[in-house]
């Protein structure tokens, strides 16, 4: 065992290792085995594959491997494309490569490496080539030349094929982690999906290995992804033994504020088994005698109303109130009633409450499936609805987060939680605060003991407080006790829910497509989009700058039919007192001769921003004609209205036709000269 600095990647491990134990003594090996932490497995016994490549005459050979590209991705390949190479998570190197002076040079010479991309090219994709090149014979166990074109990478690729009709010994991590824009780019999502579903259910592998390695190290976001952690479950009818809910101790935690909404409450509350406990609490007595009142009819074990300060929200009742009893229950349903004052009209927080109670409490058939598919997937914790996305609910799409990441890593450190968390990655949190859960997924938030001292006073702020970290805390702690979380809808929400993504992507392509770059994959669509917002951003920036005064002097050339663009033929006028707006007047231009071009330069600096430029020309017969600052063709760029000139020699070009004309007059605002580094940045964008 060999402790180390994590440096250079796994290249640099390798390379370390092999020389702590020294070349002398590897030498000695029939076999040195390569291999690194990104796969998992097996899923058949090695003895399978080591004896399948006894028999073969090789200097070195793989599990898997990746098939030929004709590019480069990284930019870090000496070829400009990626050769058909042994995938490095596992490479052997039999004694007769191990001997040659080759093999040791290659690691003598090798440069750290600092980044994914270098390790990919100057080692992953270099090893084979390099010494096929020299000679030495390589094969891979797993055979997918049936796979070329089909994909690059068929350990996640085609990861399930390869196991179950080639018997691959191992799977890829990255398959259940990677960023789903890769996804996206070469399927619908599905191949890590179907991969688990055949491990679990077709293999003897322990799924326990993977839960435990992928819950303690990978973001939640990432795996919810790449695993389709979504569970649409029907409302109208279930399978579920009533047996089963007699043995489990299943309870609702429900808190109601609003004495008009007792109604809506109690229509989802009998959606509970009758054999579960519900607890609710309110703030006045007077609510809570109504509540008895209405609730008196719902069938259940228990019925628990209890009177609190209003304080915290629906969050502080639940946390106080819950934590003397939370742990003695198999699964709880948390929901409260939801008023949404400050957004008219006020169906939008309506159908915010709809969306929530209806994912959680459609009907008792819904309930049933809800614990059907916790009795059955043993390691979901947490089924949340998905975040809102109708009216101005939109924005919760990319701002999970809101302000609260801060708050919520704060709130997470002091529960000691050891999960990855982003504020890059969206939590798969309850941001309506609404859920199913399984308590003791929950043990660290309520072994903190709390108190209504740890609630802000109303009024609340809309972000940034306890209660907002706590909303999002809950898919943490669940998944630092091992658990995922994940979204649940009932079968008539899911299908609202297709439809409404459908509207949205389809309304933004319409726009991209007519308005913008034009078609393409959606993470073509989306790297063009981000880039041009990007520029267009710096562009409206420097525009809005307050830059330095111009000392600015007009310029308009003269183009006749003997004579081009010169100094000779040009007009100057000074404007001495630096002001902004400046009218240039310009007469007797037709002394050159026949006017056939028109070429005004605004200023004699570079990096100016002219606001605005309206040119009245004069015609021989008395008339004049109007070009406005969108008429003109230049040398700038446009910015919202304006033109930004980077160029040393900022020129307009003021249409001339077949008119005669014999005066102008040139009106503009020149606003300001930019900085050099804005500059430099600026042409390099527009250079891109």
């Amino acid at each position: 065992l060999i402790e180390r600095s994590n440096e250079g990647f796994d290249v640099w491990a390798y390379k370390e290792a092999m020389e702590k134990i020294t070349w002398e003594k590897l030498v000695g090996y029939d076999e040195v085995v390569l291999m690194n932490y990104t796969i998992m497995g097996p899923i058949y016994p090695l003895q399978e594959m080591f004896d399948a490549m006894s028999g073969k005459d090789l200097d070195f050979w793989g599990v898997t491997k990746f098939h030929a590209t004709d590019f480069d991705p990284f930019g870090t390949m000496t070829e400009g494309y990626i050769p058909e190479h042994i995938q490095s998570h596992f490479i052997v190197v039999r004694s007769s490569m191990l001997e040659s002076e080759a093999f040791f040079k290659y690691w003598n010479e090798m440069p750290m490496i600092r980044s994914y991309q270098q390790s990919v090219g100057w080692h992953e994709a270099r090893f084979t080539k390099h010494f096929e090149d020299l000679s030495f014979k390589w094969a891979v166990y797993v055979d997918s030349d049936d796979l070329e074109g089909f994909t690059y990478h068929p350990v996640i690729g085609a990861a399930t094929r390869i196991i179950k009709e080639k018997r691959c010994p191992f799977f890829k991590r990255r398959s259940f982690m990677q960023e789903y824009s890769v996804v996206m780019s070469e399927s619908c999502g599905e191949e890590a999906y179907n991969l688990y579903q055949y491990l679990d259910k077709e293999t003897e592998y322990d799924m326990n290995l993977f839960w435990d390695n992928i819950l303690r190290l990978e973001n939640q976001a990432d795996i919810k992804k790449n695993l389709q952690l979504n569970y649409f479950l029907p409302s109208d009818q279930s399978d579920l033994d009533d047996e089963v809910l007699k043995n489990k101790k299943i309870a609702l935690f429900m808190h109601m504020y609003f004495i008009d909404l007792i109604d809506e409450c109690h229509h989802y509350a009998k959606s509970m088994p009758e054999t579960a406990d519900i607890y609710i609490t309110t703030n006045t007595q007077e609510k809570k005698d109504a509540i008895a009142a209405k609730f008196s009819d719902i069938p259940c074990n228990k019925l628990d109303i209890r009177v609190t300060p209003n304080c915290g929200r629906d969050v502080g009742p639940f946390l106080v109130e819950a934590q003397d009893v939370i742990m003695d229950y198999d699964y709880i349903c948390h929901a409260h009633d939801k008023k949404v004052g400050q957004l008219n009209p006020r169906s939008i927080g309506a159908a915010f409450s709809y969306r929530c109670f209806e994912s959680v409490l459609k009907s008792k058939e819904y309930v049933k499936n809800v614990i059907r598919t916790f009795e059955k997937e043993e390691r979901l914790g947490l089924l949340t609805p998905p975040p809102p996305n109708h009216g101005p609910y939109y924005i919760t799409l990319g701002l999970e987060w809101g302000l609260n990441f801060s708050v919520t890593k704060k709130l997470a450190d002091e529960l000691g939680l050891m999960v990855a968390m982003s504020d890059k990655k969206e939590p798969i949190s309850p941001l309506g605060s609404v859920f199913w859960v399984r308590p003791k997924a929950l043990k660290p938030l309520f072994s903190k003991r709390w108190s209504y001292d740890d609630f802000p006073k109303e009024p609340v702020a809309d972000d940034g407080t306890v209660l907002h970290a706590i909303e999002r805390v809950y898919s943490f702690v669940v998944q630092d006790q091992g658990f995922y979380p994940a979204w649940g809808m009932a079968d008539t929400g899911a299908a609202m829910e297709v439809t409404s993504l459908n509207y949205m992507l389809r309304e933004l392509n319409n726009v991209i497509f007519y308005k913008g770059n034009g078609a393409g994959s959606h993470n073509q669509v989306v790297l063009d989009l981000a880039a041009n917002l990007n520029e267009l951003k710096v562009y409206r920036g420097v525009c809005d700058l307050l830059g330095r005064p111009v000392n600015n002097c007009g310029k308009l050339y003269i183009k006749t039919a003997e004579c081009d663009f010169t100094e000779e033929h040009m007009l100057l006028e000074i404007n001495e007192d630096k002001t902004e707006q400046y009218t240039y007047v310009f007469d007797k231009i037709n002394q050159f001769g026949q006017v056939t071009g028109l070429r005004f330069d605004p200023s004699d600096q570079s990096g100016i921003v002219l606001k605005t430029c309206d040119v009245v020309a004069t015609l021989a017969s008395g008339e004049t004609k109007k070009y406005g600052i969108g008429q003109f063709a230049h040398n700038g760029v446009e910015v919202n209205g304006s033109i930004l000139f980077l160029s040393e020699d900022p020129q307009i070009h003021i249409p001339v036709g077949n008119d005669d004309i014999t005066g102008v007059l040139v009106e503009t605002t020149i606003a300001y000269q930019i900085s050099e580094q804005d500059k430099n940045e600026l042409n390099q964008l527009v250079t891109r």
